[in-house]
This record gives structure tokens, sequence and C-alpha cells, in this order.
């Protein structure tokens, strides 16, 4: 698992009202740009 889809909903949710945001499926997960430029991402950290 890459990462966690509730996750993803969460801040699905807070980003909602931010300009210029795009999310785009990346290294097995999910990523999220603005203007292009990556600025978050969501991953799952194994220990």
């Amino acid at each position: 698992m890459a990462y966690n889809k509730t996750i993803e909903q969460l801040i699905d949710t807070q980003i909602r009202s931010w300009p210029n945001v795009e999310k785009k499926k990346m290294f097995g997960g999910v990523c999220y740009l603005t203007r292009g430029n990556m600025c978050f991402g969501i991953c799952q950290q194994l220990f």
C-alpha cells in the first residue's frame, strides 16, 4: 500500500479552496502540484 485513501480525502477537503493546485498520481501514490511544481505528496513510512 503506497498511501492511505483516508488521508487523501482529508487533504482534498482542506485544499479545495486553494488556487492552482492539481492532484496527480505519481510514484505509486498521489502528489499535489502548484503550477506544475510538486508541493507535497502522500506516502506511508514503514518501520
